[in-house]
């Protein structure tokens, strides 16, 4: 098992990511256990090599294999040995940044900047480039676009699988 932790606001990314999801007609199961940890559950067929995603205000690396998305603006202590840790944040030694944002009363669109490649749970390397990302929902919090951003990448979306359509999915 993989588990991926995100020390960032956590209900704005699994919103996202339980509708980028359903443009790809696959699901993820939102369990709450305590007020700062919730973990959403894939369906199988999303993604075998990673059974459960753990957003979180703290990090633990305990007991599992861990991928770390940190916002390298904010002063978080990086986890422990165990985990590979992946950067994104308006600084410039970031893995992932991001410029140009805008944001109305139907989308948020930014350029994101790879500036590193990264692996992907299956296997797959995205090379450094940028491309268009466009939320199909306001959103003022920046950092929680670009965890999400990074969380997608990770479980091996397509760049131009963040171009949403502007009306909300529902």
């Amino acid at each position: 098992m993989v588990t991926i932790t995100i020390a960032e606001e956590e209900h704005m990314i699994s919103e996202l990511f339980q509708l980028a999801l359903k443009a790809k007609g696959q699901k993820a199961y939102r369990k709450e256990t305590s007020p700062d940890c919730n973990y959403l559950l894939l369906e199988p067929s999303a993604q075998k090599s990673c059974d459960v995603l753990l957003l979180h205000q703290q990090i633990s690396t305990k007991g599992a294999d861990y991928i770390t998305l940190l916002n390298s603006d904010k002063k978080i202590t990086p986890p422990g040995k165990k985990s590979l840790v992946i950067t994104y944040g308006l600084n410039p030694l970031a893995t992932v940044t991001a410029s140009s944002f805008s944001t109305d009363e139907e989308k948020t669109s930014f350029l994101c900047c790879l500036q590193r490649s990264i692996v992907t749970l299956k296997g797959k390397v995205i090379e450094p480039q940028e491309f268009p990302v466009i939320l199909p929902k306001p959103i003022q919090d920046l950092s929680a676009a670009m965890g999400f951003v990074c969380l997608c990448l990770i479980l091996s979306f397509a760049p131009k699988d963040l171009c949403f359509k502007t009306k909300p999915l529902s």
